[in-house]
């Protein structure tokens, strides 16, 4: 078999046919990115390692959005806060943060309106993008534009995801506005990467917690699905064949088949602490490709390294055998990862990766 490009190999992978080799990433935290760049000298793990992807997004705004009505005061001086106005407290265990929602006390439509929404339909903020993604996939890269948190958890971060549950039940007009709004500018940007020529539109949901579903599956139903689907349609109605993929953390087999119906082809993480992935290629395998798969409170984090490498060698034959596999940790790599299991699992993509035919 021939060498594949990148983008080659993850688009045979999205097709159920046999690519060169398995594609791969992993994401870090920071303090893994510390010790990448200390036991390597690069700076980019994706180059380093040859990740078959690169990621293509919006321009940063030019808008100073004054969100102190929405904040409490005297918040520390290196918070962080986004032009949708989410605030981030620095805590004192490596990355975490306290997360602020700046629409916890906001509970009518009017209070809705008059919020300073962010400029994400502004021309300037898709600034040169068509010409990045052309770039990119004449250097053989398989791109994608991440639409960023989809619509409920979006909601869960700007709301609370106690207040938004309560808003499903109890506030359901408000809950239709913001829900409405997030998923109007999402289809924006969907649209707008579909225009640039991504290969893949990608979105994120989270519909998971480590057992259950955070809703029940009508519930999804009713408040989620359709709006996921006018995202997906909005892309597709520009490019048919643009690819689709979603981000679900947690347990989330019960709406597999819904994630497919709307024509998702890609769900990442597939954790295996939560799902049983021989059960979801054996369901799914043929319609689906399994994005992840090696888990991330396990084996990447407490496993031996000969344990990461039977874990990335079962996956492979187990999970791959018919493409619909692209292999990662189930989650950004953690802090407490030990190195030599972070160099264990892309040694052992590349040994066992190869298709031979």
């Amino acid at each position: 078999m021939y060498e594949m490009s990148p983008r080659e190999r993850v688009i045979a992978t999205l097709e159920f046919r046999k690519p060169d080799r398995i594609p791969k990433n992993a994401g870090f935290t920071p303090h893994v990115m510390e010790q990448f760049k200390l036991h390597t000298g690069a700076d980019d793990p994706a180059d380093y390692y040859g990740y078959e992807e690169r990621y293509v997004g919006l321009q940063p705004t030019k808008v100073e959005y004054d969100f102190s009505r929405y904040l409490p005061e005297g918040l520390p001086s290196d918070t962080q806060v986004s032009e949708w106005g989410e605030a981030n407290v620095p805590g004192d265990f490596y990355h975490f943060t306290t997360y602020l929602a700046p629409l916890a006390s906001v509970n009518t439509v009017e209070e809705l309106k008059a919020f300073p929404w962010p400029d994400v339909k502004a021309d300037y903020r898709y600034e040169g993008i068509e010409d990045k993604v052309k770039s990119l996939r004449e250097a053989g890269y398989f791109v994608i534009g991440h639409v960023g948190h989809s619509g409920w958890e979006k909601a869960c971060y700007m709301r609370g995801i106690d207040n938004i549950s309560c808003d499903l039940m109890n506030n359901q007009e408000f809950a239709e506005y913001l829900l409405d709004l997030f998923c109007d500018a999402h289809c924006f940007i969907a649209r707008r990467y579909a225009e640039a020529g991504v290969d893949m539109v990608m979105l994120s949901e989270d519909m998971g917690m480590q057992d259950r579903l955070f809703m029940s599956p009508e519930m999804y139903r009713r408040w989620v699905k359709p709006r996921t689907k006018r995202v997906i349609d909005a892309a597709r109605k520009v490019d048919p064949d643009v690819f689709i993929g979603q981000h679900h953390c947690g347990k989330v087999d019960a709406l597999i088949p819904d994630f497919i119906e709307i024509g998702t082809n890609a769900l990442n993480p597939i954790q295996p602490e939560c799902m049983d992935v021989l059960d979801i290629k054996r369901r799914f395998g043929d319609a689906l490709t399994m994005w992840g798969t090696v888990g991330a409170q396990s084996v990447i984090p407490f496993g031996t390294p000969d344990d990461v490498r039977r874990t990335v060698r079962d996956n492979i034959r187990n999970l791959g055998y018919n493409g619909g596999l692209w292999i990662a940790p189930s989650q950004i790599v953690p802090p407490e990862t030990p190195w030599e299991n972070i160099e264990a699992f892309f040694d052992a993509v590349e040994e066992f990766g190869g298709y031979s035919g």
